[in-house]
């Protein structure tokens, strides 16, 4: 049992946006689909939107999916500096001045990769309402 977040890009004008993700959810709801279950969290402007989901639906219905945890080398080379920092952290202090490590971790940007880049090209082509859907599987 899992979970994941979709966004559903619905194109506008929309008379009701509820109905257009029902419809755009039923092909992938349901035994042997993509999702047993799924809840509305959000919707959200395109040009505002912040969050990259795992999948999402395009406005022409079809599924698109993020490659596999670990598939983009801006992700491995973030969590490798992450490691490194907190070995350092670990080398110097020992198991204490955790709030200067967070902060150091924190300082360290997280990876665009070519989903994000996709993704915002997606939504920032033209104005859109997005879903953001919580998917159960």
């Amino acid at each position: 049992m899992g979970n994941f977040i979709l966004g559903i890009v619905v194109p506008l004008p929309c008379d009701d946006p509820y109905d257009y993700i029902e419809q755009a959810m039923q092909p992938y709801t349901g035994e042997g689909n993509r999702t047993d279950g799924w809840e509305l969290l959000e919707l959200q402007l395109s040009t505002r939107v912040s969050a990259t989901p795992y999948a999402y639906v395009a406005a022409d219905g079809a599924f698109h999916e993020r490659a596999a945890e670990g598939s983009y080398p801006e992700e491995k080379a973030y969590s490798h500096r992450l490691h490194a920092l907190t070995m350092e952290h670990l080398a110097q202090y020992g198991y204490s001045h955790f709030e200067l490590l967070r902060q150091r971790r924190d300082e360290v940007l997280e990876p665009v990769t070519d989903w994000h880049r996709t993704w915002q090209s997606v939504t920032h082509e033209r104005m859109y309402v997005v879903a953001f859907v919580w998917c159960h599987f």
